[in-house]
């Protein structure tokens, strides 16, 4: 039990020396360089916009990055990677409600599934994947970036089909 709580605690320390800085954050999206990736703009001190675009896609889809700092140690500070899809619909079809739920489900899939409504009666379907900013770094930021725009382009056909969007 003793070896076990060492082990524990050595991982912890351990740990508590990775994860990416805010600056670091900032710094890696501005300067990152791979083949569809493009920085698009800071938006506010911790919200930015990328654009990941693969060969074979039409286009580049946007992806954010926020940093939700709510402590001062980044043990309990979340990065979003998130994508927007925006509706003019009051309201969703049980189609795609259904659709998003049951997306939500699945254990495979990094991220979930939110929507929200806005004030002027339009409705944002948003696909979120969620981190500690402790357990980020450089490449799995990254990938959750490229995962993102790659599921999110992957199944925006059916997303628009859903809400009647040819």
């Amino acid at each position: 039990m003793k070896k076990f709580i060492f082990m524990f605690l050595l991982a912890m320390v351990f740990n508590s020396f990775f994860g990416i800085t805010d600056s670091e954050i900032d710094q890696f999206l501005k300067t990152y360089k791979e083949e569809g990736y493009t920085f698009n703009e800071k938006i506010s001190k911790y919200l930015w916009s990328v654009n990941f675009k693969s060969e074979d896609w039409e286009k580049g889809w946007d992806v954010y990055v926020y940093l939700s700092k709510n402590n001062d140690s980044p043990d309990y500070n979340l990065i979003y990677v998130f994508s927007i899809l925006k509706s003019n619909l009051k309201t969703l079809p049980t189609e795609l409600s259904e659709f998003l739920l049951n997306a939500n489900q699945y254990d495979n899939n990094w991220g979930n599934y939110a929507i929200s409504y806005n004030k002027d009666d339009t409705v944002n379907i948003y696909y979120i994947i969620k981190l500690l900013q402790n357990d980020v770094d450089k490449d799995i930021l990254v990938r959750a970036i490229g995962f993102n725009a790659g599921y999110s382009y992957s199944v925006v056909n059916t997303i628009n089909k859903l809400l009647g969007k040819k």
